[in-house]
């Protein structure tokens, strides 16, 4: 018939669409690509390192240790103490038991005698607060007192009478010279109608500021205060130990000269209590073993010195010359010295 359709193709077309479609989403399930393979390959993530020292290139760098460097010494290079870690570097060892070996001179403030002098300059009302009534003086070591008085005149020389128990007085002698010690203790000793046991300590010429500077205790040679050791001699690697006492109301200073004359400040070890002071500091030497001691001097003032800690380090000479500035005439002073093995 003209003008009617041919609806036999029609069908044919919607059956082929029908199935194309079927099979595009049957193919589309089945087959998964791997988009993948396109994307260029990443590397794996290395090792992330932090270099602290390139965050801040112009920033210090803090120490670990808290020690005062001791600078080179051309006389004697070889032979130097290594004193006084703040954190306990890794050459100390461990402590040194106590043996209460109490140091010449350094007797307790009940057994010494009162021979300071009365004055009303500076600080010294301060300073005799904290004097203890001594009971009578032993009239055998009042003579060797005497007699140290009246010799006693070489700056590199100090003399430190002590009572041993009830009747037993020992003398230790402080100088540079070896000859000197034995000049000056046959001096002392000669003609007393007593036993005396004789304790020398050969000290650096380095050290001698600081002999000096000891001899400006205005009751010398009675130390004003009691400086003791738990041992005097310890081991390289080991703790130097003691105490200090008749400081009380004062402002204590510890400090160590060692054998080439480098001044350390001590002041960080120092732990207080109602009866004193107590300390325990790691030491070691390095180099060979050497004759000489290592002198310890502390310092109790009205106030605190303000060159200790500006000065610390450096050699004794410089670093006394300004503390005799700063602490004035009358300070009041314990000796001790050490000898490490």
């Amino acid at each position: 018939m003209i003008g009617a359709r041919d609806w036999r193709r029609g069908w044919t077309q919607a059956t082929g669409a029908s199935v194309f479609v079927h099979i595009a989403v049957a193919a589309a399930l089945i087959w998964q690509p791997d988009f993948s393979r396109n994307v260029p390959p990443v590397n794996p993530l290395g090792e992330l390192r932090i270099d602290m020292a390139n965050l801040n290139p112009t920033a210090t760098v803090t120490e670990t240790l808290t020690s005062i460097v001791t600078p080179e010494i051309s006389d004697d290079p070889d032979s130097k103490i290594d004193t006084i870690r703040g954190n306990l570097a890794e050459d100390v060892l461990t402590s040194v038991q106590p043996d209460e070996l109490t140091i010449s001179g350094n007797l307790p403030m009940s057994t010494l005698p009162d021979t300071s002098r009365a004055s009303g300059e500076g600080g010294a009302a301060a300073l005799s607060a904290t004097q203890t009534e001594a009971p009578p003086t032993d009239p055998r070591i009042t003579e060797l007192f005497d007699r140290i008085r009246q010799r006693l005149t070489e700056p590199c020389l100090l003399a430190l009478p002590a009572l041993l128990g009830d009747d037993q007085i020992q003398l230790g002698i402080l100088a540079a010279d070896d000859r000197q010690i034995s000049d000056l203790m046959q001096d002392l000793t000669s003609d007393l109608d007593t036993q005396i046991q004789e304790r020398a300590v050969l000290l650096d010429r380095r050290q001698c500021a600081g002999l000096t500077f000891a001899r400006r205790d205005p009751s010398y040679p009675v130390p004003s205060l009691s400086l003791q050791l738990d041992a005097q001699e310890v081991d390289s690697g080991g703790n130097l130990s003691g105490r200090i006492s008749g400081s009380a109301g004062l402002y204590t200073t510890l400090l160590l000269i060692d054998d080439n004359g480098v001044v350390h400040d001590l002041r960080r070890f120092l732990v207080g209590s109602a009866t004193g002071s107590r300390f325990q500091i790691p030491v070691a030497r390095s180099g060979q073993p050497r004759d000489t001691h290592q002198l310890i001097l502390a310092i109790a003032t009205a106030q605190r010195p303000g060159s200790v800690a500006s000065t610390a380090g450096e050699m004794a000479d410089d670093f006394f010359a300004a503390l005799s500035r700063d602490v004035g005439q009358r300070p009041r002073i314990g000796v001790a010295s050490i000898y490490i093995r």
